[in-house]
């Protein structure tokens, strides 16, 4: 059976698509789609159509075109030039720490089901600091060893694959014994949402979020025979997979769970409902410390990779010598460690919240609208590049010629704006009395984590002279 599908005409593509989902799919973004119910239906579908094709399909024919060195921050410089691709570089490590904290967050409850605990999930000082031990840990291991290939490669199945056909089946087992016990009526005024209250659109860029790092499987488009003809075909399934695994895993957890009993952080919480039924509760602290277990030798690996981005433009010459410096593995110790203090400093947003959800959200909705910028640049990058070198192909290019091209950018566009708007508006978990402060968090982090690349990168020639001098002189004494 094996030898048949090897050879057959579609394995290349039913590979492609598997390869695509181990890079998408991820069990943490059940709780938040699950809180959204129902609407979570046209959410997905949605974000799917303006943002995950468009964003797919310009990231491929990028990744075809120009495949000697890959990534968003290397397109936007071919494009846009060293300012805006040191922005786009400096906000990919941004996006490190925030996503960090949040499967961290996920992390931390993960381990006091584990223990039997599962009321710390709920604690956020209990959080705070699970994350900050956390990342500690991580950054002296990450320091003084490399990353298990192995490891990484059975970590997927553990912590992605295993979760999600455990959840779904029990969920649709538990609707076929219970029936439809939270999610109320399921009618075409249910499904839609309400236009005259927004409370709920943040949902929207929230759900979104599920589709970040689509421009990094993107690369393997020009792995098929037939790049032009097959790789429409890999995104549509890829996408149509994803929407449905997230449904499917969003819908159950919604019937099965009251929605103001949600918990964000929480990706146990539903689990242990299902074997609590089952009379089957120790499979709880068995699964969460699997899990738990795969999240932490995936964390070790992900949070390398931008801070490497940012050792090529130290290589480049556009951030100071000290930034070079490496460690015995060949990683960056200087950008590993203002990663982690970064990453430490904002995990103090649990300490000021009073509710995990609302920290948790929080993040969430940043770390959204800084990879909606991210996209927005790589949009606008792609179609400056189509012009600036029309006569540049690679092994896939956007069907429809320049028609395809404009309807692509404009789509991808119009799902990056809608995004950044809904963002803004705080949600029903938020309470009335801390909308100022959510948008004050939202707007303020936004300006600062954009605005700090503008002014470091015009600094630039006189930060690396100051540094030097420092240098310098502590060497002298």
């Amino acid at each position: 059976m094996i030898i048949v599908i090897k050879n057959s005409k579609c394995y290349q593509i039913i590979k492609l698509i598997a390869l695509n989902l181990s890079f998408y799919v991820s069990i943490r973004t059940i709780p938040t789609i699950a809180k959204a119910g129902l609407h979570s239906i046209f959410f997905i579908i949605l974000s799917g159509i303006l943002f995950a094709i468009p964003i797919a399909l310009i990231s491929a024919e990028l990744a075809t075109t120009w495949p000697e060195d890959i990534g968003p921050h290397i397109w936007v410089k071919l494009a846009l030039g060293d300012k805006w691709s040191f922005i786009t570089a400096w906000l990919l490590w941004i996006e490190t720490f925030l996503g960090f904290i949040m499967i961290c967050s996920g992390f931390a409850t993960l381990i006091s089901y584990s223990i039997n605990l599962s009321y710390l999930g709920r604690n956020r000082i209990y959080i705070f600091t699970v994350i900050l031990i956390t990342i500690w840990i991580i950054t002296i291991i990450n320091l003084r060893s490399k990353v298990n290939e192995k490891a990484m490669s059975i970590a997927p199945i553990l912590g992605i694959y295993l979760p999600y056909i455990i959840v779904i089946s029990l969920g649709i087992w538990y609707a076929i014994k219970f029936g439809n016990i939270n999610l109320g009526p399921i009618t075409l005024k249910n499904l839609l949402p309400n236009l005259k209250s927004f409370s709920n659109a943040s949902y929207f860029s929230a759900i979104l979020y599920t589709f970040a790092g689509l421009e990094i499987a993107s690369s393997h488009a020009a792995d098929l025979d037939e790049p032009n003809k097959k790789y429409p075909k890999v995104i549509f399934f890829s996408i149509l997979f994803l929407i449905v695994f997230n449904i499917l895993g969003g819908l159950t957890e919604a019937n099965s769970v009251p929605a103001n009993d949600i918990q964000l952080a929480s990706i146990t919480q539903i689990f242990a409902l299902y074997f609590n039924i089952l009379n089957i509760p120790f499979a709880t602290n068995i699964l969460a410390f699997i899990i738990a277990f795969s999240v932490f030798i995936q964390l070790r690996s992900w949070t390398l990779r931008p801070s490497k981005i940012l050792l090529k433009l130290a290589d480049d010459g556009d951030l100071p010598y000290i930034f070079k410096k490496r460690s015995k593995t060949n990683l960056p110790i200087t950008l590993i460690l203002i990663q982690s203090i970064g990453i430490s400093l904002l995990d103090f947003i649990y300490l000021i919240v009073r509710d995990v959800n609302i920290g948790f959200f929080s993040i969430l909705i940043l770390a959204t609208i800084i990879y909606c910028i991210i996209y927005a640049l790589l949009v606008i990058s792609h179609l400056v590049l189509k012009y600036k070198f029309p006569n540049k192909k690679g092994a896939f290019s956007i069907p429809g010629g320049k028609f395809g091209i404009w309807f692509t950018t404009i789509l991808a566009l119009i799902g990056i704006c809608l995004t950044m708007f809904f963002a803004l508006i705080p949600c029903n978990i938020i309470p009335k009395n801390r909308h100022l402060n959510y948008l004050i968090f939202e707007i303020s982090l936004t300006l600062i984590s954009f605005f700090t690349p503008i002014i470091l990168f015009r600094r630039r020639p006189f930060i690396i002279k100051a540094f030097k001098r420092i240098c310098t002189k502590i060497h002298k004494k």
